[in-house]
């Protein structure tokens, strides 16, 4: 298992390949014979890069096409063009046979963020950031010092993608667990999440006719406001919004997650319950007959088995495969049914999800709210509410009555005290004292669940600021000095 990274000019191809253990480091420069030795030596090896499923695999598996130094270098640069210049992969497999050399690679940069660079990550690593000192376009042969310098910049690009698949391992781990459980080919790694949901469920694209027919609430949601069901009883326009102001907020719907909250809440004296349906989509797939159609009937029942067995077997006993498949409850069965490009393409089935989830919910927040209940935020698959001791029993009581109705478990949490700027940006403290924080203001505080924002941090300083102040009045002040004084350089960088 190695990383490697090309670099390619019109008259010059680099690469660098180190293996993840650190113990060998190879370094080829236009030389033909070598790279197809590399190829044959490794060929059976896990190869990994950054963004190097369109890339660096591309330029390699070319290279591997060419007769000579001389046409390596020339095939090379022209896929360079194509890929970078005309984004057009394509032309790559109608022009050469690509197929002839596969590559069993990992890409890091298909998993997690997408939207970060390898020098973004570099640089939230506190890792050395070096721009090639070359034009890219430089039209001669690279001088004996300029090669040198961009080696020099290749491997510390090597040495970022090694430190950033440290991060994402475990993907790598889930991916090769479900390529051994259905008997799938190595090079089958190279898929994204979704396109390997898509594979194990054996789909194939839905038509995707009724996209837009209206959606009527199952027998079993009970709902005082017809609006909402005017709303979606209707042919779907997704630039439609619809707003209800109900329990003190704007309940906004539309076609993803029901949102709302009361702005600029702060609550330190009250009593508060925390009201979340358990695993939502993949629940409601299982529960309310909502597999995508776009999924073959036979893995569709098998993956009926999974969720129960991810609930009652494996979790319990810290089976692997409870976090394993969660990959493809998560990814595939939902995420990818709106995207037109997948296998698992079926909008309607992804429709229905959203909105009887909302209606859902919605009927939630009315059966609590009628016993006493205050709302303070709703999104997507939970609830935020007030409770008083006089009401806390009947509340959970109708939320029990709903989970028979629905076939739903929910999840229960009281909290102490909550400060909320809106409904994605939030602040709470348990009873134990532990604190949850959520969104853009403070993500990337010390507090915040780092499975959210991976290894990012910038300007920190300013949401653990925020945080201490608020839960535990330390002035602002006080939290920049002690972070100085301890040398916490990343706290104040700006990303």
């Amino acid at each position: 298992m190695f990383a490697y990274d090309f670099e390619v000019f019109s008259h010059d191809i680099l690469m660098t390949a180190k293996a993840v253990d650190g113990s060998w480091t190879k370094k080829i420069h236009n030389d033909l014979k070598e790279f197809k030795k590399f190829y044959e030596e490794h060929k059976n090896d896990i190869w990994i890069g950054f963004n190097s499923k369109s890339y660096d695999n591309r330029i390699m598996q070319t290279i591997l096409n060419s007769v000579d130094d001389t046409q390596a270098i020339k095939n090379a640069w022209w896929a360079n063009g194509k890929i970078i210049g005309e984004r057009n992969v394509l032309a790559l497999f109608q022009k050469f046979n690509m197929n002839k050399y596969p590559i069993i690679g990992y890409d890091v940069h298909l998993t997690g963020d997408r939207t970060l660079s390898l020098k973004d990550a570099e640089a939230f690593l506190g890792l050395q950031i070096k721009e090639s000192s070359v034009p890219w376009d430089i039209d001669r042969p690279l001088s004996h010092e300029e090669l040198k310098d961009i080696f020099y910049y290749n491997e510390l690009d090597v040495d970022a993608t090694i430190e950033v698949f440290g991060h994402r391992y475990q993907n790598m781990k889930d991916k090769l667990m479900l390529i051994n459980d259905f008997n799938l080919p190595l090079t089958a790694l190279t898929y994204t999440d979704t396109q390997l949901t898509s594979k194990i469920m054996k789909a194939s694209p839905h038509d995707g006719s009724d996209e837009l027919l209206p959606i009527q609430p199952m027998d079993w949601i009970k709902l005082d406001d017809e609006e909402v069901i005017r709303f979606y009883n209707r042919p779907i326009n997704y630039d439609n919004v619809l707003v209800r102001h109900r329990f003190g907020q704007d309940i906004v719907y539309a076609w993803g997650g029901l949102h709302s909250a009361i702005d600029n809440y702060i609550g330190t004296s009250g009593k508060y319950l925390q009201i979340d349906v358990s695993s939502m989509y993949p629940s409601w797939i299982v529960k309310q007959n909502h597999m995508p159609r776009s999924f073959n009937t036979r893995m569709a029942k098998e993956g009926e088995s999974w969720y129960y067995d991810r609930i009652h077997k494996w979790k319990p006993a810290g089976d692997p495969r409870a976090g394993t498949y969660k990959l493809i409850m998560n990814a595939g069965w939902f995420g990818a049914s709106k995207d037109e490009n997948s296998d698992s393409y079926d909008p309607r089935t992804a429709n229905l999800i959203t909105v009887h989830g909302q209606m859902a919910l919605t009927d939630l927040i009315e059966r609590v709210c009628e016993v006493g209940a205050k709302l303070i935020q709703a999104n997507t698959d939970g609830i935020l509410v007030e409770y008083t001791d006089d009401n806390y029993e009947a509340i959970l009581q109708a939320s029990k009555d709903w989970e028979k109705r629905s076939n739903f478990e929910l999840e229960y949490d009281k909290i102490d005290k909550v400060w909320q700027y809106d409904v994605n940006n939030y602040i709470v403290q348990y009873p134990n004292g532990k604190v949850k924080v959520k969104g853009a203001r403070v993500k990337e505080s010390k507090y915040a669940d780092k499975s959210s924002v991976e290894f990012q941090s910038s300007e920190s300083i300013v949401a653990d600021g925020i945080v201490n102040y608020l839960v535990y009045g330390v002035d602002p002040k006080k939290t920049i000095l002690d972070a100085y004084k301890n040398n916490e350089v990343k706290a104040f960088q700006q990303i």
